[in-house]
């Protein structure tokens, strides 16, 4: 399920119900084989470009799941709209690089968390979709679990009275710091940290 924004509005959508798509990844890095592998389940879609300026590793994805076509520069998808919709899979400070082009040429974006780095480019990336016509979806984690839906549904019947304030605890291990990736894009700036992490429990 995607969590989809359209002028303004906010309305979700399932993946299953987009009918024959060509999906474009843009990112071929550890991420990446997370949404290969869902959209592997998802009928009538076809994954039918990967793109990366990093081609040995475009063509080592394009090879484990059949990828037919390869890139290492955006615009060659835009110009041969080979794609329908494009998952941009980079970190989140070249979200709006890559993905606005695509939105402002009418291809639906699904964007990895988080959507970008500031207000500003969430603001540009959503003025592009509606200029181009097209559908922006963010993939936030918890949005459609069974157990973040289980506690709306209570909330909203305010099973535990009135709430004031909400404090959340996430605790899961991080892959990133265990696997000693001190390069990766959190660490670099406090701020990235909770931009990388803090979406979680704020689904």
């Amino acid at each position: 399920m995607l969590a989809v924004r359209r002028k303004g509005s906010t309305l979700s959508l399932g993946l299953g119900n987009m009918g024959s798509r060509r999906i474009g990844i843009v990112g071929a890095g550890f991420i990446s084989e997370m949404h290969l592998e869902a959209l592997r389940s998802v009928p009538s879609t076809l994954v039918a470009a990967v793109v990366d300026p990093n081609l040995a590793r475009a063509q080592a994805i394009a090879s484990k799941w059949g990828i037919p076509a390869i890139h290492n520069d955006i615009q060659e998808i835009i110009k041969n709209k080979k794609c329908d919709v494009i998952h941009v899979l980079v970190p989140p400070g070249g979200k709006r690089n890559v993905a606005e082009p695509f939105l402002s040429s009418g291809f639906h974006v699904f964007l990895e968390k988080p959507m970008a780095t500031s207000l500003k480019e969430c603001q540009a990336l959503n003025q592009a979709a509606e200029a181009g016509g097209a559908l922006l979806g963010i993939n936030q984690n918890f949005v459609f679990h069974p157990a973040y839906l289980e506690l709306k549904k209570l909330v909203a019947a305010k099973e535990f009275g009135r709430l004031h304030h909400v404090i959340s605890y996430l605790n899961v291990p991080l892959r990133q710091l265990a696997a000693r990736q001190f390069s990766h894009w959190m660490f670099q700036l406090p701020q990235n940290l909770i931009l990388e992490q803090a979406v979680h429990p704020r689904d």
